[in-house]
């Protein structure tokens, strides 16, 4: 008598079982296995406005660039920001000191 078991990854194992095998058989029931309907026919894109695969992919990673340099600019924005701020206070200290 074998017992035999399968897992996720596509391995299948098989046991020599001496004894009982009463155990086995009032364990749970097996999942029931999805029934295959036969081929699902593909279906072309007419649009012509439609992205192909390539131009998708293509169209990702511009726009991934694109985010990637917008912020980038605004990082840098904000540090011109803080330097003017700097340099405002410095004049308006600068316009504060005595003349001689």
């Amino acid at each position: 008598r074998f017992a035999l078991s399968g897992g996720a990854d596509g391995n299948i194992f098989g046991y020599v079982v001496k004894g009982d095998l009463d155990i086995l058989q009032q364990s749970s029931e097996s999942p029931k296995m999805p029934v295959f309907a036969g081929e699902i026919e593909a279906q072309d894109i007419t649009e012509p406005n439609h992205y192909s695969i390539e131009e998708e992919k293509q169209k990702a990673e511009q726009d991934k660039m694109k985010k990637t340099a917008e912020g980038l600019k605004n990082e840098m924005r904000q540090r011109i920001e803080g330097l003017r701020g700097k340099f405002r206070k410095l004049l308006m200290e600068n316009d504060q000191l005595p003349t001689d």
